[in-house]
C-alpha cells in the first residue's frame, strides 16, 4: 500500500468521485490536501497518523491570527479519512458522529 500523501490523496479523489461527490466538495478536499502536502514538505512525503494530528491541530490562522472554523472541519475531515486508510487500506467516506463532549449522564 502506497503510504505517501500524493499517493493516498489519489486514492481519496477517486473514491470520492465513484462515490458522486459533488466537484466542489471534491475541490474542498483537494485544497486541503495542497496544506497537507505543503505542511508535510519538511518532514518527509510519508504520511503517518501523527503526522496528520499535527495537521489537523493547525486551527489558528497564520493570516489573521484567529482560530479557524472552517480549518477545524476540513483539516479534521481529511485527517480521518486519511487515517482510516493507513489503518484499513480503504476509503471511508462514512458520516462522522459531531461533538461528543465528553461523560453523559446516566438517568
Amino acid at each position: 500500500m502506497d503510504t505517501t500523501i500524493t499517493g493516498i490523496a489519489s486514492v481519496v479523489v477517486a473514491e470520492l468521485r465513484a462515490a458522486g461527490y459533488m466537484e466542489s466538495t471534491i475541490g474542498q478536499y483537494e485544497k486541503t490536501i495542497k496544506a497537507l502536502t505543503s505542511f508535510a514538505e519538511a518532514r518527509g512525503s510519508t504520511y503517518t497518523p501523527s503526522l496528520g494530528a499535527v495537521f489537523a491541530s493547525r486551527t489558528v490562522s497564520a493570516r489573521t491570527g484567529r482560530f479557524s472554523v472552517q480549518r477545524r472541519l476540513d483539516y479534521g475531515r481529511l485527517v480521518s479519512v486519511f487515517d482510516s486508510y493507513v489503518r484499513t487500506g480503504r476509503v471511508d467516506l462514512s458520516c462522522r458522529k459531531r461533538g461528543g463532549g465528553g461523560a453523559q449522564p446516566e438517568s
